[in-house]
């Protein structure tokens, strides 16, 4: 297993039983039959120009690239296929599904998302995107990224900063990846995967930043079939959409100010807010009976 020190591109290619390789589950999503098996087929008339890659696992090994090509050797019953070897080390073999991830056309926005939440963990970076605020665990902005961060990310892939920055290794992109990996379940990512549309980014980044009550009518509106697509879903919640009492006080405290109003009529206003609501709306009176 000297080879498995090298750099893939310098290991040497190995003959390897095509039954001792195992596929993450993740990746069968992407399988696509009638492409494994003209591979396997090309496979069996030409031979295997391109080796897949794998990472030794114990006495068996993991699929890191090439799952067409080995499932076309499976299906055509090849025994042997030509692989190299990554070590088994979690960052190395990160850095190689990724690059091989980021060149596939099936890698959507849920897939990305995944990715760079891994490099994320594995930079050390915290990938909650929440902080602490008088007290208080709170959403954090853009700028919970920073710089160090994003370099550390793109230190981990052997990525320059700027290439880094094309591929979605950036302060805002990282942000928003993140944000929609924790807003959908595993049942919701597989639902948008069914309907084609995980890999849109901006509308799942507005359906993510819906209300919880808005997000839950959008995605049910999408699987009870209502509606095709997420901007008419997020269409549908904007036409049904009430306004919150805390949403109509402070748009009157807005009208207020652009009417400008008296600082009377603003410290009262604002005074009636501070009594009735919490800074984050909820009424003050639900909140108080909830903690006794």
């Amino acid at each position: 297993m000297a080879a498995a020190n090298l750099a893939p591109a310098e290991s040497p290619v190995l003959r390897i039983p095509v039954n001792l390789i195992d596929v993450p589950m993740n990746r069968l999503r992407s399988l696509k039959h009638a492409q494994a098996d003209a591979i396997g087929c090309a496979i069996l008339a030409d031979g295997q120009y391109d080796p897949i890659t794998v990472a030794a696992v114990g006495e068996r090994y993991q699929l890191v690239d090439g799952l067409h090509r080995l499932e076309g050797c499976r299906l055509h019953e090849v025994e042997f296929i030509d692989a190299r070897i990554v070590p088994d080390d979690p960052t190395a073999r990160l850095r190689q599904e990724v690059l091989s991830a980021w060149a596939r056309a099936d890698h959507d926005v849920f897939d990305t998302a995944a990715q760079v939440k891994a490099i994320a963990e594995l930079s050390g970076f915290d990938t909650s995107l929440r902080v602490k605020v008088a007290g208080f665990e709170v959403d954090a902005g853009p700028k919970t990224v920073d710089a160090e961060a994003c370099a550390m990310m793109a230190q981990t892939l052997r990525w320059d900063e700027k290439t880094a920055e094309t591929l979605g290794i950036g302060r805002r992109s990282v942000f928003r990846q993140l944000k929609i990996l924790r807003a959908f379940d595993a049942d919701q990512v597989a639902l948008l995967r069914r309907l084609g549309l995980a890999d849109e980014l901006v509308p799942l980044e507005r359906l993510s930043a819906l209300a919880p009550a808005d997000f839950r009518k959008a995605m049910a509106a999408l699987e009870g079939g209502a509606v095709a697509t997420i901007a008419e879903a997020l269409a549908l919640v904007a036409e049904t959409a009430t306004a919150s009492p805390f949403a109509k006080k402070s748009g009157a405290f807005l009208t207020f100010l652009r009417a400008k109003a008296t600082p009377r009529e603003r410290a009262d206003l604002m005074r009636q807010l501070n009594d009735e609501y919490l800074p984050d709306g909820r009424p003050r009176s639900k909140a108080g009976a909830k903690a006794s």
